[in-house]
């Protein structure tokens, strides 16, 4: 299954680091310099510098939000997953990876009904 990821961030090089580790995972990459997210989405990660008030609106766009932070954060922001900042393209795959696999169980866990 084709897994779309959101990445808000301006930064250069996070944004290299997410665009190979996402090619290498299969993942599509959308890449937003600003916190606007219109559509749903598989797994959204929001930069350190877009970490705001509006962090738990976007949960409501996607099944996995992420966080990439040098600290924890407070408990009232949702995030479903960090990635400490700073980070290695192969942690990066290793958080991606688990991510995926408990978005796997999510998805088959679900029950329809006709």
């Amino acid at each position: 299954m084709n897994r779309c990821l959101i990445l808000i961030s301006k930064k250069p090089i996070v944004i290299q680091i997410f665009t190979l580790v996402c090619k290498k995972l299969k993942i599509k990459l959308e890449v937003l310099n600003e916190a606007q997210v219109d559509h749903e989405v598989d797994i959204l990660v929001v930069d350190s510098d877009f970490i705001d008030d509006r962090f738990n609106i976007l949960k409501r766009y996607t099944s996995l939000i992420g966080a990439i932070s040098k600290e924890d954060l407070p408990f009232e922001l949702a995030n479903d997953f960090l990635i400490p900042l700073p980070f290695l393209p192969s942690s990066l795959q290793d958080i991606l990876e688990r991510q995926l696999k408990i978005l796997d169980k999510k998805t088959s866990s679900k029950v329809y009904v006709k």
